[in-house]
């Protein structure tokens, strides 16, 4: 069977390497984010409580999923930011690793208007 808690599994995708588990990490919301998933699961409980249930359970899923692996989401324009899908919906979840902390900087549905074109604040802001 193999080593409890020694291994690494490898994805060599796009420049990606090794995700390895790390020492789990805190993971904190910005207000903007915690507004966007209160509006997200609002929007689509007025149609369908239930939905609106599974959304925002995919969401809070893949995003305690980033506590055991911070790196997992792709590396944005900037650097710094990286962006993470909550497959099977189309929402986008937008974060920063610093240090020992992941910080959630925005959820977006993924046929929204991509940021950070001219005349659009940064989602860094």
């Amino acid at each position: 069977m193999g080593r409890v808690g020694s291994w690494r599994f490898c994805v060599r995708r796009r420049g990606r390497g090794c995700l390895s588990p790390l020492s789990t990490v805190t993971v904190r919301f910005t207000r903007r984010a915690l507004a966007n998933l209160v509006a997200i699961a609002a929007y689509i409980r007025a149609a369908n409580p239930s939905a609106a249930e599974a959304v925002r359970n995919r969401i809070e899923g893949v995003i305690s999923g980033l506590a055991q692996f911070p790196l997992q989401g792709t590396p944005t324009d900037d650097p710094d930011i990286r962006r993470l899908v909550a497959s099977p919906f189309p929402y986008l979840i937008y974060y920063r690793v610093k240090g020992d902390t992941v910080i959630i900087l925005h959820i977006r549905h993924g046929r929204r208007r991509t940021l950070g074109r001219p005349g659009r604040r940064s989602i860094a802001r």
